[in-house]
C-alpha cells in the first residue's frame, strides 16, 4: 500500500483521511477513526502504519463557511415547511380556530427564521403543532 497524502479530519487528532494506492485502487480516499473497532485490513494497516510515525498526518483546517449558503439553505428550508403548511390556511381545510390560531403562530415563526440571533448557523426551528 502507498500513502499518497493524509490529513487530519477533527481537531482531537482521531480522525484522519488518508489517500492511498493499493493493487486495487488508485488515489482512493480512505477515513480512519483511531478509536474505531473497524477490522478491515486496510484500516488495521493504516493504524499501525499511524502507530509506527510512518503516516503523519497534515493539520486539520478548520472548514470555512460561506454564510450567504447557509442563508440560503435555511431559507429554503423554510419556504418548504411554508409550503407543508399552506394546505392549513385554505378557507375551506377543516380546522378549529384555536388550531388555526397556532398554524399562524408557526407559520410566523417560520417567517422570522432570519431575525434569530444565531442565523444562518445555529437556528432554533418550530415544530408543527399537532392537530
Amino acid at each position: 500500500m502507498e500513502i499518497l497524502k493524509s490529513q487530519w479530519r477533527n481537531k482531537e487528532h482521531t480522525v484522519f483521511t488518508a489517500l492511498i494506492n493499493t493493487d486495487d485502487y488508485k488515489n482512493l480516499p480512505y477515513g480512519v477513526n483511531l478509536d474505531s473497532d473497524d477490522t478491515s485490513q486496510v484500516h488495521k494497516e493504516l493504524v499501525n502504519l499511524y502507530n509506527e510515525g510512518k503516516i503523519e498526518p497534515e493539520e486539520y483546517e478548520e472548514p470555512e463557511i460561506d454564510l450567504d449558503a447557509a442563508a440560503a439553505e435555511v431559507r429554503s428550508k423554510r419556504d418548504r415547511l411554508l409550503a407543508a403548511s399552506d394546505k392549513f390556511m385554505l378557507s375551506d381545510f377543516p380546522i378549529l380556530h384555536d388550531e388555526l390560531n397556532l398554524i399562524v403562530d408557526y407559520r410566523q415563526s417560520l417567517r422570522d427564521i432570519s431575525k434569530q440571533d444565531g442565523f444562518p448557523l445555529n437556528i432554533n426551528w418550530p415544530s408543527l403543532p399537532v392537530i
